[in-house]
């Protein structure tokens, strides 16, 4: 009870910084820490277990923190599933929607695929999160569909900057790569085998943050936000956006004078 109350004092200061955090362990987080037999045969109840592989802070931002590898596989996990779903006839659907267990044997043949050693804590976490999320596209009604329609906007609309801004760094960069004076001593072949391994980082992590981008739509939804909440939440984290390109920039300042040295 003293932890719940400490993050609902901390989430009262840092409202807007705290929205995807609190979404996600609204979520995700608290059903580990309940007991729901009736709901989740098989499914282990056990305590939170805090492993720091999992956990990154969103660009200079102590306040914004996501789980990116957990992120990464919930991501991965939901499209797989979705495509499952889609693909399946009436008779499996409602299986899906209405059986735990048919999710969780999913969730354990896409990690053994993957090769994912998961604390039982996590499997538990993904299953209920993709349960979910499938009896809420199954469940919507007209009007649900409606603000949904209405709140996608807003996310691509937030997104496209994303890809803009991206894109526009990408090639100013590059332009500085192949043109700026302190590498213009350097053979081209050089070049592109330096500039091939900062753009596969820099483009990996455009990935990620559209999977966390995604999600955050996602559980959004499921908590029932209507248009007003995500549009204003929206308006909010482009500034995180903003201070992640500052970051880059440093980073990448930081690559090319240390592929100048070496």
């Amino acid at each position: 009870m003293l932890l719940m109350f400490t993050f609902f004092l901390i989430m009262k200061k840092f409202k807007v910084l705290f929205f995807f955090s609190y979404l996600l362990i609204v979520n995700l987080l608290i059903p580990c820490l309940t007991s729901e037999p009736e709901n989740y045969h098989n499914i282990p109840n056990v305590p939170l277990e805090s492993n720091s592989h999992l956990v990154r802070t969103h660009s200079n931002s102590d306040s914004f923190v996501i789980p990116t590898k957990f992120v990464d596989l919930t991501y991965d996990l939901l499209h797989h599933i979705l495509h499952i779903f889609y693909n399946s006839i009436n008779v499996e659907r409602q299986e899906m929607i209405k059986g735990i267990k048919s999710i969780l044997h999913l969730v354990h043949n896409f990690l053994n695929s993957r090769k994912e050693e998961l604390s039982k804590c996590s499997i538990r976490l993904m299953t209920k999160f993709t349960s979910n999320e499938l009896r809420r596209i199954h469940n919507k009604t007209p009007a649900e569909k409606g603000i949904e329609k209405d709140c996608l906007k807003e996310h691509m609309n937030y997104w496209s900057k994303i890809k803009f801004d991206y894109n526009n760094m990408i090639e100013k960069m590059h332009q500085q790569w192949q043109s700026g004076g302190k590498s213009k001593n350097k053979s081209s072949k050089w070049k592109k085998v330096k500039w091939e391994e900062w753009h596969n980082y820099f483009h990996k992590y455009l990935i990620r943050e559209g999977k966390r981008s995604r999600l955050d739509f996602v559980c959004m939804m499921q908590n029932g936000c209507n248009y007003t909440n995500v549009k204003y939440h929206y308006e909010k984290i482009i500034s995180l956006w903003d201070e992640d390109m500052k970051s880059m920039w440093t980073k990448w300042n930081s690559f090319l004078d240390n592929a100048l040295k070496n």
